[in-house]
């Protein structure tokens, strides 16, 4: 049996990493975030339709609402020292009635796929997480697990589910498997 070395550091790296997220703007769409004028009478759009999916698009990855939507178009704008302007909730909430638009998972194709399998714990905090710490009353703490099975060529995550810390990693994995449509040639976990 031959021993393989294990590049510690490189494991340690990557396991940071996995929590990196980097956000881009292609030229074209910095370019088309503001509206042009449509020659109509009345108040013009401010923006294009492609800088209200972009921020829409933002709010259903995050899970947020349209104001803390806002909040992070505008954080990102300044990290990023681009001279966008972000929609306000407002305008989101008004266009977002009349664009057609859908986010779905898909594969783009029906090639076989490298997948990865893993999982992280959730702590939930609340109301009490306050009171705990300021009385001193300690009850176990609540938990929940964040299951991704990711494609390992394009970085998409193909399923991702969130469930009460009993679930077990062989479970959920199962389930991710069965509902996967592709052929699956490889899994790392």
């Amino acid at each position: 049996m031959i021993a393989s070395k294990v590049d510690w550091a490189a494991y340690d790296r990557s396991l940071i990493q996995r929590g990196s997220i980097t956000f881009w703007l292609c030229d074209d769409v910095m370019e088309a975030w503001y509206a042009q004028p449509n020659g109509k009478r009345g108040r013009q759009e401010t923006y294009s339709d492609i800088a209200i999916e972009t921020a829409l698009t933002l709010r259903s990855v995050f899970g947020q609402g349209l104001r803390q939507t806002e909040g992070l178009l505008m954080s990102l704008f300044e990290l990023m020292s681009i001279d966008l302007d972000a929609p306000d909730h407002t305008t989101l909430s008004r266009r977002s009635s009349v664009l057609d638009m859908s986010i779905e998972k898909t594969l783009k194709s029906n090639e076989p796929i490298s997948i990865a399998v893993d999982s992280t714990g959730l702590k939930i905090f609340g109301s009490g997480e306050w009171c705990e710490t300021k009385h001193g009353l300690r009850k176990r703490r609540q938990w929940r697990k964040l299951h991704i099975t990711l494609n390992t060529s394009t970085l998409e995550v193909v399923e991702a589910t969130l469930t009460d810390n009993s679930v077990g990693d062989s479970t959920e994995a199962k389930n991710h498997l069965k509902a996967i449509e592709n052929e699956i040639y490889e899994i790392a976990g």
